[in-house]
């Protein structure tokens, strides 16, 4: 494998390095804070094309900077891999005695939905991709993962030659991940919450239920948190009944935790309101990501009932595609959701069904808020018309999104989101 050394010069004061990362006996080894790499090691970039041009630096502000990776499209991997001495293709290699150490931490933010391999190798293991890896979700927001080191099964601690390693799937399009601190602590791993996934429209009360569904299909036991937004972003309580291997509590919450068995399925009703709420869900877990989808209904007297399903949608994208089509009595609305901390203004760009652009508006969602509409009302020039409307936020953390068509016979179905 062809290797690049790169060098960020002398270590920081901050990193406790007086000669070599072997000489730090603290709780907490540090291996990168920031642009600084501790001093005897290197680091190195490769992807399956042979390409080394995909790492920079970013020095703060903020502190203290990091490291930028952006692994090019049409690969079929990218790695990224720090070493104990100078980077080697041959054997032996240098190691370092990390037994005393329980816990890898690293604190890395990128693209929405996408995920990247952690990993570690000891000084006997061949480069051909064998060794243990975690795979983490990354976010738009910085988030600190601390892996316990016996997940890394086939690595021995007391030889360690590459402290950690970070390796992207590659794609067809590029991926971004930056890394800004790196270290080890002898202090057990505290488990991080992050997104599964997002169920960008629920609807309850008023004749409205919905179901959420939630799956885990992964060999270990899975805590999930379950939490309710309203259209302002705000915590939305709900009356809910969770049902779970055969036992079932009603409670009225804005937010439900339970842990999901290998196999097992959690299943959350909304309960009776006076008036109708919407509002999206947010799924978190503390372990491999589950899979689900809600199912919200409406049985209004007046009309026959309909359903509609809401995907647990797993990717973050800063723009989805809604096909329309408002002609011969048929109605599109969309159910928009900003997954961004801060207010979003989101770019409705309109073509009708010949590619011709129609024009565009602005819609203004609060952070972690939610908006629903019939496309003619809000946006007029989709009246009468079929085609595409294209929404595009320009805040961080990215939008979830779903249609809704309405038929002249009262009924209505969902529409999947493109992106």
């Amino acid at each position: 494998m062809k290797m690049l050394k790169v060098s960020f010069g002398k270590a920081a004061a901050m990193l406790l390095i007086t000669a070599s990362l072997s000489a730090q006996n603290s709780q907490q080894l540090n291996v990168l804070a920031g642009t600084q790499l501790a001093s005897g090691l290197s680091l190195g970039i490769n992807t399956s094309g042979g390409l080394t041009n995909w790492l920079t630096q970013e020095p703060p502000p903020p502190t203290p900077g990091d490291l930028k990776m952006v692994c090019p499209a049409a690969q079929a991997w990218c790695a990224m891999f720090i070493t104990n001495g100078p980077s080697l293709s041959t054997f032996p290699r240098p190691g370092l005695d990390l037994s005393m150490y329980q816990t890898l931490i690293v604190e890395i933010t990128g693209d929405p939905g996408t995920t990247i391999a952690i990993g570690i190798k000891d000084a006997t293991q061949p480069d051909d991709g064998t060794e243990t890896k975690v795979t983490l979700p990354v976010t738009g927001n910085w988030v600190v993962h601390s892996i316990p080191l016996s997940s890394f099964v086939r690595a021995n601690l007391k030889n360690i030659y590459v402290p950690c390693e970070f390796v992207f799937a590659g794609g067809f399009q590029a991926q971004t991940v930056k890394v800004r601190t790196i270290s080890y602590s002898t202090l057990p791993a505290v488990p991080v919450s992050s997104r599964s996934g997002v169920l960008s429209h629920i609807a309850a009360g008023g004749g409205w239920v919905t179901v959420i569904t939630l799956v885990n299909t992964s060999s270990t036991a899975v805590p999930v948190t379950v939490g309710f937004h309203n259209d302002d972003g705000s915590a939305l309580s709900l009356p809910v009944t969770a049902s779970y291997q055969g036992a079932t509590q009603a409670i009225i919450t804005a937010s439900v935790g339970a842990t999901i068995n290998p196999n097992a399925t959690l299943l959350i009703t909304t309960g009776q309101l006076a008036s109708t709420v919407v509002g999206w869900a947010d799924v978190s877990s503390t372990g491999p990501p589950v899979d689900g989808f809600a199912i919200f209904r409406t049985s209004s007297p007046n009309s026959p009932v309909s359903e509609g399903t809401v995907p647990l949608q797993t990717q973050f994208p800063s723009t989805i595609t809604l096909p329309y089509d408002n002609s011969v009595g048929f109605v599109m609305g969309v159910a928009l959701t900003n997954l961004a901390t801060t207010s979003a203004s989101i770019t409705a760009t309109i073509w009708d069904d010949s590619g011709n652009q129609l024009g565009t508006q602005t819609i203004t969602v609060p952070g972690n808020g939610h908006t629903s509409f019939v496309l003619p009302t809000q946006i007029s020039l989709t009246a009468g018309n079929r085609g595409i409307v294209q929404f595009q936020s320009a805040a961080t953390g990215g939008i979830a999104g779903l249609g809704l068509r309405f038929s002249p016979y009262g009924t209505f179905t969902s529409v999947p989101a493109i992106y």
